[in-house]
């Protein structure tokens, strides 16, 4: 009985496989920068494995390099313009680097998709208050979100 060789394609996916299940135990030991080496690797053997983009935009933002974990989280989007988590990811990056209007026109977009996570999203922007933002972030709520 001869074996079915494996073909390069699924090498990669076995690949890819060990790396990001290797990157999730780092994760969990809080080893962010060992993590992130095995995502890299797997984001070059699949570039478009929106599962690895989104590890590694999650393990570039606990380490706070929001541009990196944005980087990788709008690749994805491209990939998937109608997941609800990368849009609220988005608007969540955005918060934390302080690009306020950036992350009340992510809370917009995700709104269609996603009204629960929107209003997460809403309730964080708001606790993370800016002044010059509150008054539009305050319209939007009570347009999308005030049942009374």
């Amino acid at each position: 009985m001869s074996e079915t060789p494996v073909t390069p394609n699924s090498e990669q996916e076995e690949k890819v496989l060990v790396y990001l299940q290797s990157a999730t135990e780092y994760v969990e030991k809080g080893a962010y920068d060992q993590a992130i080496i095995l995502l890299q690797a797997a984001v070059i053997l699949q570039p478009d494995n929106i599962e690895v983009l989104v590890h590694l935009a999650n393990a570039y933002f606990q380490l706070k390099q929001f541009d990196d974990a944005l980087l990788h989280l709008q690749h994805a989007y491209h990939l998937d313009p109608s997941a609800p988590d990368l849009v609220q990811g988005m608007g969540e990056i955005f918060l934390r680097m302080g690009r306020w209007d950036d992350a009340i026109i992510q809370i917009e977009a995700l709104y269609p998709i996603h009204q629960e996570k929107a209003l997460q999203t809403c309730r964080h922007l708001l606790a993370a208050f800016s002044g010059h933002t509150i008054d539009r972030l305050l319209k939007l709520c009570n347009k999308h979100f005030d049942k009374g």
